[in-house]
């Protein structure tokens, strides 16, 4: 059976914009976090329950972040190298390759670095359109 001309590893690069939000998520839990006191001796439950879910939402929106970075860093690899086995011109599978090191970097623990991989990301779908029609 032929290899289909249509990869659908873009359904996982199209999974790019979920990391940074979910970074966000886990900033907020943060702040949320340092912001409760725990000290209070005036019997309610209230602050400690947020501190936990604050706790989860730092803990999950970390981990997913980084498990995602890396399903979309893999995504975006292997999408160039399938189209560039069909296509003459094709996007660079090394650079791809790069550009998801850096999106892989930005999730597990340097968030600045999403200025210069998700757009790099939305360009290279935006440029995938001329190989592959969505």
């Amino acid at each position: 059976m032929p290899e289909s001309s249509d990869p659908r590893w873009r359904y996982g690069v199209a999974l790019f914009p979920l990391p940074p939000l979910l970074q966000l998520v886990a900033s907020a839990g943060l702040t949320t976090f340092a912001s409760v006191d725990f000290t209070s001796t005036t019997g309610s439950e209230g602050g400690v329950l947020v501190g936990i879910v604050a706790f989860a939402l730092i803990v999950l929106g970390s981990w997913s972040a980084v498990v995602l970075s890396a399903a979309v860093a893999a995504s975006l690899y292997l999408d160039a190298r399938a189209i560039a086995r069909h296509e003459r011109d094709a996007p660079s599978r090394f650079l791809a390759g790069g550009v998801g090191v850096v999106y892989v970097a930005a999730g597990a623990d340097l968030p600045f670095l999403y200025a210069v991989s998700v757009p790099a990301i939305a360009y290279y779908l935006y440029r995938r359109r001329r190989y592959v029609p969505l």
